[in-house]
C-alpha cells in the first residue's frame, strides 16, 4: 500500500502502525540484542500529515494499553469508516510483541 499518498485515494483506508522497537521476526533469526533490528521510536501518527494530507481528512490515534485498543475497535465512528477517508492507529507494544 502507498502510505505516501493518502489524501490521492477514493478508497477509505484504515493502516494500523505496530511500534514494537524494531524487527521481531530478525530478532529471533538474527539475535535478540543484534542492534541493526532496532528501530527509533517514531511519532509515526504524524506522517500522514507529514505526506500531505489535508486537514480534515484524516484522523490519527495512539493506543498503549489493551484497552485502548478495545475501546478503539469499539468506537462507532471508528468502526463505520464513514467520517474520514484515512485513519491511521499507532499500536505501542512491548518489544517482542507483533
Amino acid at each position: 500500500m502507498n502510505l505516501g499518498n493518502p489524501g490521492y485515494s477514493l478508497l477509505t483506508r484504515t493502516s494500523f502502525v505496530i511500534c514494537n522497537e524494531g524487527y521481531t521476526i530478525e530478532r529471533f533469526i538474527h539475535g535478540m540484542e543484534a542492534k541493526y533490528n532496532d528501530v527509533g521510536q517514531w511519532r509515526y501518527k504524524d506522517l500522514v500529515a507529514a505526506f500531505g494530507a489535508k486537514e480534515g481528512t484524516y484522523k490519527t490515534y495512539q493506543v498503549k494499553t489493551k484497552q485502548e485498543v478495545h475501546d478503539l475497535l469499539q468506537d462507532e465512528d471508528f468502526a463505520s469508516g464513514k467520517s474520514l477517508k484515512v485513519r491511521r492507529p499507532e499500536l505501542n507494544l512491548r518489544r517482542l510483541n507483533g
